[in-house]
């Protein structure tokens, strides 16, 4: 992914590519309901697909529950772990090599975590999701 010829290819489902900052400003913008700098984005109407969960079940893949909304991934109901927070409106997704990053509405809160060294794994390390409970601890 480090060649500029494969970032410009379509991937589905595969390829956002973009630093920490880069990621928590998308999801401020999200977390402050599709505006940021005084620029609408996306309408409460799209805001509302996306903290809407549509599945909700075992995952054949991760073989743990997950939850879907229209273009992100939530947690569970029948999650013990969050990774997206307390809140059961927050959004967002994992990455390749244990990367992070979500919106939660409810606490106007935004969350992006980027590692310098690639995990072999696509769900967030014990890291990112102890600074996770961080942001909530306070």
């Amino acid at each position: 992914m480090n060649k500029p010829a494969n970032r410009s290819r379509d991937f589905v489902s595969f390829g956002g590519i973009g630093n920490a900052s880069a990621l928590a400003k998308f999801y401020a913008m999200l977390a402050n309901g599709g505006e940021i700098g005084g620029h609408r984005f996306f309408g409460t109407d799209t805001i509302k697909l996306m903290t809407t969960t549509i599945s909700d079940g075992l995952d054949r893949v991760f073989e743990i529950p997950t939850a879907f909304s229209a273009g992100f991934m939530k947690d569970s109901a029948s999650t013990h772990r969050k990774i997206f927070g307390p809140s059961a409106n927050a959004f967002g997704h994992p990455g390749a090599g244990g990367s992070h990053a979500f919106a939660d509405l409810e606490n106007k809160t935004s969350f992006a975590y980027v590692m310098n060294q690639m995990e072999q794994s696509v769900l967030p390390n014990e890291k990112s999701l102890r600074l996770v409970d961080a942001i909530y601890a306070s």
